[in-house]
C-alpha cells in the first residue's frame, strides 16, 4: 500500500479534509470499488467516529450504508451547512491580520466564500475584499489608483508589494531582529514541567498553555523511539511561533497517553530541532496533569515580595518616621509619685535583664529625679522572658486626657475583607514602642524599679491614650491601601486572587518600609487560604468560630451561681453573630441575672443552656459584607431582647439599604 491512514481527529483537521486525504489514498492504491472504499473508511476512522456513525444510524448499522452515504452522514453532523447570510457577513468583515500574508488572507477568504453562494460574482467579491481588507495602507492606495482592476491583477499587485516591502526591510536590517529585542539581565525562570506516560514511557514535558497542540522535537522523538519503532504519518497541519514564523512539521503519530487514572489516544506532532517537548492544550484538555508547579507561582511570588523587603524584617526595633506621640494632661492635674514595689525573688533576674534590654535599645533612659513615678508589673511571657508594664492606672491614667480616636468596629474591618481568597497576617515587633514620644511627654511616663527611675522614650503600654494614638498612626500609614485592615498592631492583607494578594502585600510592605516600621518575620503568616484574626477564623467564605473557643463553650459546666452564668453568657455572646434568635433562646438564663429573681436552675434553664451549645455546633460561617448586594434588615419583635439600637442606626445609615420589616403576631 502507498501511504497510510490514521483515525479521524477533529482537533487537527476537518471531516472534509480527512475525506479528501482518504480519496487521495484510494487513488494512489487504485481502490475504486465502493464496498472496498467503505471497508477502508470504517476500519480507519477510529472508534470514536465509528460509534458516532452507529448512533446516528440506529437501528441501522454502518454496514448497511454506502461509502457516499457514510461520508455525507458524518459531514452533516460535523459540518452542517452554514447560513449564507452569516457567511457573507464574515466575508465582508474579514480583514488581513497582523503577520498574515496576502496569499494566506485570500485563501481564507475563499474558504469563507464556499457557502456564500456568490456564483459568478465570486472573483469580483474577492477583488473588493483585497482592496478593502489589506492591512498595508500603501498597497491599498496603489490598488485604488488603478482604473481597471480585476481579482487576478489585484492579487498579483498586493503580493508583489508585500514581497518588495519584505526585501527592503531585510536590506535595511543587517542584524538579527529576533535576538536584539531583549537583553536578559537576570537568570531566566525555569520552565514548569510534568511527567506524562506516552506509549508506556515516562516523558518530561514542559507545560505550555499557550501552545494549541503538543509537539516534540525530532531529536527527542528518535531518542525515545529509535529505528522507526513508532512510525510517523504525514500531516497537513502547520504551526506558527508566537512571532508568526512558520514551523516545519516532520509528521504526526497517534500515541496512547496515560495520566493518573485516565487514558486517551492523542496526536503528537514532531518538529525539527532539539528543543523541549511542549505539552499543549489539546492534551491538557484530555489528560489530568500535576498542576502543583504552577499553583506555587503565587506563593513564590509572595516569597519574592518578602525577600525584596528584607529591610522591614531586619532585627532591631523600628521607629516610625516623622511622628512623635504627645500626651496631654487634664486641667489641674498634679504629679503622682508611687514608690517601687517589691518584685518576687524568682522574677528579679528576669526583670533586670529586661530593663537592660530596654535601655540598650533606647526605649527607656535612667533619670535621677522625677515628679512622676509609676510602679511596674512584671508579666511572664510564654517563652519565660519578662515583659515590664507600668501600672499607670494608679498614676498617669487618672490625669491624662484620653485620646478619643475610635478603634475600628470589627464589622467594618471584616467588610473590607469581602472577596479575599489569600491572606497574610503581619506582626509588628513591640508595636507601641515603634512610636517615639514627644520630649515634653517623657517625664509623665517615669517608672520606679528596683534599679531606679527610668523614663520612656517610646510610647509605652498601659497608658489610656496609647491605643488611640497608635490606631491613628497606623490608619494614617495604611490609608488608601487596597485589601489592608489594621486593628492596633494586627495587620491583615488580602486579595481576590493570588496575583492581587501579592500586589497588595507589595504595596503594604513598601509603605511600612518607607515609614521605618519593623516586623517579626517568624510571627508573620504569608499567603494562606485561611487565617486567625481578632478571635475568628477567616477564609474566602467568611468568618468562622475558632475551634478551641467553641470547644470551651461546648465543654462549659452548668453554672451554679450568677457569677458563673455571667461568665458563660459572656463567652457565648462573643459568637452571638453566628447564632440567630439567640436572645429568645437565652431568655430564661437572662431572667436569672435580675436582682429581684432568686436563683433556681430548673429544667427550663437547663434546656436553654444545652440548646445554646447546640446552636454553636450548627452555625459555621458568617459571610463577609458585600456592598454590591441588597441589605435586608429584620426587626426582632420578640418580647425578650431585640436588635440593639446602635446596630439599627448603623444599618439604617448604610448606603443602598433595602429594609424589609417583618412582624409576627
Amino acid at each position: 500500500m502507498i501511504g497510510t491512514l490514521q483515525q479521524y481527529n477533529s482537533d487537527i483537521e476537518t471531516w472534509t479534509e480527512y475525506v479528501e486525504r482518504m480519496e487521495h489514498f484510494f487513488d494512489a492504491n487504485e481502490i475504486a470499488e465502493n464496498e472496498k472504499r467503505k471497508a477502508v473508511l470504517l476500519s480507519s476512522v477510529g472508534p470514536k467516529t465509528y460509534k458516532l456513525m452507529k448512533t446516528l444510524l440506529s437501528p441501522a448499522t454502518p454496514r448497511d450504508k454506502t461509502f457516499t452515504e457514510l461520508v455525507k452522514l458524518v459531514k452533516e453532523h460535523e459540518c452542517p451547512k452554514p447560513s449564507p447570510i452569516v457567511q457573507r457577513f464574515k466575508f465582508n468583515t474579514r480583514k488581513q491580520k497582523e503577520r498574515e500574508t496576502v496569499a494566506e488572507y485570500v485563501a481564507d477568504l475563499r474558504r469563507i466564500a464556499e457557502y456564500c453562494e456568490y456564483g459568478d460574482k465570486l472573483e469580483e467579491m474577492l477583488r473588493d475584499r483585497i482592496v478593502c481588507g489589506v492591512k498595508d495602507i500603501r498597497t491599498q492606495r496603489r490598488l485604488l489608483s488603478e482604473t481597471t482592476l480585476d481579482f487576478k491583477k489585484a492579487l498579483e499587485m498586493a503580493k508583489a508589494m508585500e514581497t518588495a516591502a519584505k526585501h527592503s526591510k531585510d536590506l535595511q536590517n543587517n542584524v538579527s531582529v529576533e535576538y536584539d529585542l531583549f537583553t536578559l539581565t537576570k537568570k531566566p525562570i525555569k520552565p514548569f514541567t510534568t511527567q506524562v506516560q506516552v506509549e508506556g514511557k515516562k516523558i518530561t514535558m514542559e507545560i505550555d498553555t499557550g501552545a494549541a497542540v503538543t509537539v516534540m522535537s525530532k531529536a527527542e522523538f528518535d531518542k525515545h523511539w529509535p529505528d522507526g519503532k513508532l512510525p510517523l504519518n504525514g500531516t497537513n497541519a502547520f504551526l506558527r511561533t508566537y512571532t508568526g514564523e512558520r514551523v516545519e512539521v516532520y509528521g504526526q503519530c497517534d500515541v496512547k497517553v496515560t495520566g493518573k487514572d485516565k487514558e486517551a489516544i492523542l496526536p503528537l506532532l514532531v518538529i525539527p530541532g532539539e528543543n523541549s517537548t511542549l505539552l499543549g492544550r489539546n492534551w491538557l484538555l484530555k489528560i489530568p496533569v500535576d498542576w502543583g508547579p504552577l499553583k506555587q507561582v503565587a506563593a513564590e511570588s509572595v516569597e519574592n515580595v518578602v525577600e525584596r523587603h528584607s529591610e522591614v524584617f531586619a532585627e532591631g526595633l523600628g521607629k516610625i518616621k516623622g511622628y512623635k506621640a504627645k500626651l496631654y494632661l487634664k486641667e489641674g492635674a498634679t504629679p503622682c509619685y508611687v514608690k517601687v514595689r517589691l518584685v518576687p525573688f524568682s522574677l528579679k533576674e528576669g526583670v533586670e535583664k529586661e530593663l537592660e534590654r530596654l535601655q540598650e535599645q533606647n526605649i527607656i533612659s535612667p533619670v535621677e529625679f522625677s515628679e512622676w513615678a509609676t510602679p511596674i508589673v512584671p508579666v511572664v511571657k510564654t517563652d519565660g522572658s519578662i515583659r515590664i508594664c507600668g501600672d499607670y492606672k494608679v498614676t498617669l491614667n487618672q490625669c491624662v486626657k484620653v485620646d478619643k480616636y475610635p478603634l475600628p468596629h470589627i464589622e467594618d474591618l471584616f467588610a473590607k475583607l469581602a472577596g479575599g481568597k489569600r491572606f497574610s497576617k503581619l506582626d509588628m515587633s513591640h508595636a507601641y514602642q515603634q512610636v517615639e514620644l514627644d520630649e515634653g511627654s517623657k517625664g509623665f511616663t517615669t517608672i520606679s524599679t528596683q534599679k531606679g527611675l527610668f523614663v520612656y522614650n517610646r510610647l509605652p503600654f498601659g497608658i489610656s491614650s496609647s491605643p488611640g494614638i497608635f490606631q491613628r498612626t497606623m490608619d494614617n500609614l495604611t490609608q488608601g491601601l487596597p485589601g489592608v485592615v489594621t486593628y492596633l498592631d494586627d495587620i491583615l492583607v488580602t486579595g481576590a486572587s493570588e496575583k492581587e494578594h501579592a500586589e497588595n502585600l507589595e504595596t503594604l510592605l513598601t509603605r511600612l518600609t518607607e515609614a521605618g516600621i519593623s516586623l517579626r518575620k517568624d510571627k508573620c503568616v504569608f499567603s494562606v487560604s485561611e487565617v486567625i484574626y481578632l478571635g475568628y477564623r477567616i477564609d474566602s467564605e467568611g468568618l468562622h468560630p475558632i475551634d478551641d473557643k467553641a470547644e470551651a463553650i461546648l465543654k462549659a459546666r452548668q453554672p451554679t451561681n450568677v457569677t458563673e452564668l455571667r461568665s458563660y453568657l459572656g463567652l457565648l455572646n462573643y459568637y452571638g453573630r453566628f447564632l440567630p434568635s439567640l436572645s429568645q433562646v437565652l431568655a430564661p438564663l437572662h431572667q436569672l441575672l435580675k436582682k429581684s429573681v432568686q436563683w433556681n436552675w430548673s429544667a427550663n434553664e437547663q434546656r436553654a443552656f444545652q440548646q445554646s451549645k447546640q446552636m454553636l455546633l450548627s452555625s459555621n460561617v458568617l459571610v463577609h459584607y458585600d456592598p454590591t448586594k441588597p441589605l435586608i434588615m429584620s426587626c426582632d419583635a420578640s418580647p425578650y431582647m431585640g436588635l440593639g439600637l446602635s446596630y439599627l442606626i448603623r444599618w439604617r445609615t448604610a448606603k443602598n439599604v433595602q429594609s424589609h420589616l417583618h412582624q409576627e403576631h
